[in-house]
């Protein structure tokens, strides 16, 4: 991250978010493990919400921020489930999932952890907790579709291609007002040291 500050032209910011203890591997669809893009579809109806597999990157897919907790059942466990999980989608839907069922033994850690970009699951299952959690993604929206044209990975729909440019215009307004922002706290700071030689000539 601080190397594509220095120089943004230095490669692709994109990687794997393992925030569970599973093999870094590809997929084995043998075993029913396969990696794949998954939307994130908020509960109808009371029916609770839907996280699916699909073929490709659609709009439902992208994550702009995710935060999650982990069960304190076993600290020394080296297989750590997650407890609480919170994901804020690019479609600005937010999607909270807590484990079922009650046993007094297994309570959530109210330490947060928290990931802020663009991102998708590639990887997920649930029994009462969340046992599987993989994601990749980058720290914005450039990076991300620069990856996927890069690394050859899944398709993006035109409804994901669409949100992502969307985003990628949303940040550069952002770090436009900035930079706007430093160059006049700059100014001001320059304007006031003139102003102190002067009172001092």
């Amino acid at each position: 991250e601080y190397l594509s500050e220095m120089n943004p032209s230095i490669g692709i910011d994109f990687g794997d978010y393992f925030l569970t203890n599973v093999p870094e591997q590809a997929s084995r669809p043998g075993n029913g493990e396969i990696l794949q893009p998954y939307q994130v579809k908020e509960g109808l109806d009371g029916l609770g919400h839907q996280i699916e597999p699909s073929n490709f990157v659609t709009d439902n897919c992208l994550i702009r921020k995710i935060e999650w907790s982990y069960t304190v059942f076993n600290p020394n466990t080296s297989k750590p489930r997650i407890g609480y999980l919170k994901i804020e989608t690019m479609t600005n839907e937010i999607i909270e999932i807590a484990g079922k069922g009650v046993d007094e033994n297994i309570v959530n850690s109210d330490v947060r952890h928290r990931l802020e970009g663009v991102f998708i699951i590639t990887q997920f299952q649930m029994s009462n907790h969340i046992i599987k959690l993989r994601l990749c993604g980058s720290k914005n929206a450039q990076s991300f579709m620069d990856a996927f044209d890069y690394y050859s990975l899944w398709g993006i729909a035109s409804s994901g291609m669409k949100l992502l440019k969307k985003e990628k215009q949303k940040v550069r307004r952002m770090d436009i007002n900035e930079l706007r922002i430093k160059k006049a706290g700059v100014k001001e700071t320059i304007d006031e040291q003139i102003m102190r030689e002067c009172h001092y000539v």
